[in-house]
């Protein structure tokens, strides 16, 4: 004798909602973390942030940023922007 099963596809739909509402709260969670360490770098004299390749504006800017992103990403490319300007500026001369 042959079982057979019927799927109706609620189980399979039920996790893909439930596996999106978990990357979005994890998503959620990390931006969250990571904007209170750079809010950190706003206690920072401005000696200490440059000697990092940042500025105050710099992390400021960050922060204005959606609350679903990580600001550490947009500190990141400013730093190499103003390193790679740097190295420009060296090598033109």
């Amino acid at each position: 004798m042959t079982t057979r099963t019927i799927s109706l596809g609620k189980s399979s739909s039920f996790s893909s909602i439930t596996n999106r509402l978990v990357a979005k709260t994890w998503k959620l969670w990390r931006a969250w973390a990571a904007r209170r360490q750079v809010m950190g770098l706003l206690e920072a004299e401005d000696h200490m942030l440059a000697d990092i390749g940042l500025t105050r504006a710099d992390v400021i800017g960050s922060l204005e940023a959606p609350l679903d992103r990580d600001p550490s990403h947009q500190l990141i490319r400013a730093r190499c922007e103003r390193m790679s300007d740097r190295a420009r500026r060296r090598y033109a001369r």
